[in-house]
């Protein structure tokens, strides 16, 4: 094909696909063109482009009992139905985890969000603006994104007024630019994100310059040293609109050290998110935060009534345990049956610094919040006599992750009835040898993942029966493991199931030549 008529299908495909943003009402083309703020080839992540959105005031609470992000998922659902956005990814309980552009339909929002003067972007692989432009077209538009290997070095801040309300930096090399004084002119600036790996090289934000940011609704950053928190708490002070505070350190995992977060977080009257790695501590609510909605992480040892009575409409929650904390005799175990005064609770992650016997004790069924759609574990190291049992009966869950150490023995013992909801589970750095299963149990699974279950002897044959089974995912596991997945699969086939999905990422066995040795790759 020639290039001229490549050239004619493409100006054929761009004048069809403006059609169909002509078309789309008003709230669903600004939405649609904020999509210009990522680059082409990401993956966008839904969770964090609704907060952004909802931060840019695009989402309206239509339906008295749906959240603002209910009413952003459904925004997107119908770009999707719209054929203007791909689904990218599914989480495991079957809802958009990630979405991305067509690259054609990515070259027509970042054309017309420019032609309105509202988008743009520093990248390497896109120009917004020719240089001569780049400052009249920065200081006008509403969306600043810097996705530059090779910043510019522009002044972004030097502006007498600044109509820019979202400021993205998400690249990985330095942006002087974050730390500069004269930031605080950005006074419309509703969106900062700063969560590019770039702190990595040893920047990190500095508060003092974002204290007259009043608007600010959305704040994410990295850090890889210690908050000062009397800078933070001058911007939590005077802001009464932020909903989003996300906080993440360069290294991942648990640290010696931590920093604390100001108590003054609890003053802000819209927070809905309050997200922080582990290696950052806040003390827990004194007042009712009726609008929050996601809380990582809160200390088991404040799991009080009184401090769970503080966040009754929380809808995803973290517990982590310190190792430090807990008593060297390890006699009291720490409890939970507080859960269950947080009726509106969807998914619950409990994460211990250390695998310490008889540490944790997961509440009684009746204790576990009633709605819980989603339980994931790690080093809780419990025992799976009668705590496995607790879970197997809750009536709504619909997502287990049993990650490192959640549980420690060798033999995980049927429960009648069990995991009558159950779509998902992951089985993750166990000791377990010996898994039974009742046939009643497990009968609407979807996915089963496990991973480096070196000591697993099979799997059920139980779920040779499961007929809305769609994958096994195997690595690192014995080979005994493939082996009773393929029988699975088999017997799957003979039933008329050929959806059946076997992932196997074990390392293979290879033979030398004239050698009956076997070796792993």
């Amino acid at each position: 094909m020639s290039y001229l008529a490549s050239t004619d299908i493409g100006e054929q495909c761009s004048r069809i696909l403006i059609v169909s943003y002509n078309n789309l009402p008003q709230h669903l083309k600004a939405c649609f063109l904020y999509l210009g703020v990522f680059s082409g080839h990401s993956e966008i992540p839904v969770k964090k482009l609704v907060r952004l959105w909802i931060a840019e005031g695009f989402v309206k609470k239509s339906v008295k009992d749906k959240e603002l992000e209910e009413v952003g998922v459904g925004y997107l659902q119908d770009l999707i139905s719209r054929s203007l956005v791909q689904i990218d990814k599914l989480k495991c309980d079957g809802q958009i985890k990630t979405c991305r552009m067509h690259h054609l339909l990515r070259v027509l929002c970042v054309r017309q969000a420019r032609n309105e003067e509202l988008l743009y972007v520093e990248d390497d692989g896109f120009d917004m603006c020719n240089s001569s432009s780049k400052e009249a077209c920065s200081g006008a538009c509403r969306w600043l994104s810097f996705r530059s290997s090779k910043p510019k070095n522009f002044d972004l801040c030097n502006r007498s007024v600044n109509k820019a309300r979202s400021v993205l930096c998400l690249h990985n090399d330095e942006m002087p630019m974050v730390n500069d004084p004269k930031l605080v002119r950005f006074s419309l600036l509703r969106v900062l994100d700063l969560t590019s790996p770039l702190y990595n090289k040893g920047v990190y934000l500095s508060f003092q310059n974002l204290s007259n940011l009043v608007l600010l609704e959305y704040l994410a950053f990295m850090s890889n040293r210690s908050l000062g928190s009397e800078g933070l708490d001058s911007v939590l002070s005077k802001n009464q609109k932020l909903h989003t505070l996300v906080v993440w350190h360069s290294a991942a995992g648990w640290r010696p050290n931590y920093s604390l977060l100001p108590s003054t977080i609890w003053g802000l009257p819209q927070l809905r998110h309050l997200e922080f790695r582990n290696c950052f501590r806040v003390e827990p609510p004194s007042i009712v935060k009726e609008k929050l909605q996601s809380l990582y992480w809160l200390s088991i040892f404040h799991c009080t009534e009184e401090v769970i009575s503080k966040i009754p409409n929380i809808k995803t929650l973290g517990i982590f345990c310190e190792g430090r904390l807990i008593p060297n005799n390890g006699a009291t175990s720490l409890s939970l049956e507080n859960l269950c005064h947080l009726n509106q609770l969807e998914a619950l992650t409990i994460e211990a610094e250390y695998a310490i016997p008889k540490c944790i004790s997961l509440p009684g069924i009746n204790a576990f919040p009633c709605n819980l759609r989603k339980l994931k574990l790690s080093k809780t190291y419990l025992p799976w006599k009668d705590n496995i049992a607790t879970i197997a009966l809750l009536p709504r869950l619909e997502v287990l992750k049993l990650k490192m150490d959640a549980f420690y023995g060798p033999e995980w013992e049927p429960t009648e009835g069990g995991f009558q909801r159950l779509k998902f589970l992951l089985l993750e750095n166990t000791d377990l040898k010996i898994w039974n299963a009742f046939g009643d149990e497990f009968p609407i699974l979807e996915h089963l993942v496990l991973k480096h279950c070196e000591n697993l002897e099979g799997i059920p044959t139980v779920f040779s029966n499961v007929t809305t089974l769609k994958s096994i995912d195997l690595e690192r596991c014995r080979q005994a493991l493939s082996s009773c997945a393929k029988n699975i699969q088999q017997e799957q086939l003979d039933y008329g199931n050929n959806e059946l999905i076997l992932l196997d990422r074990n390392p293979q066995v290879k033979r030398r030549k004239g050698s009956t040795k076997q070796r792993h790759n």
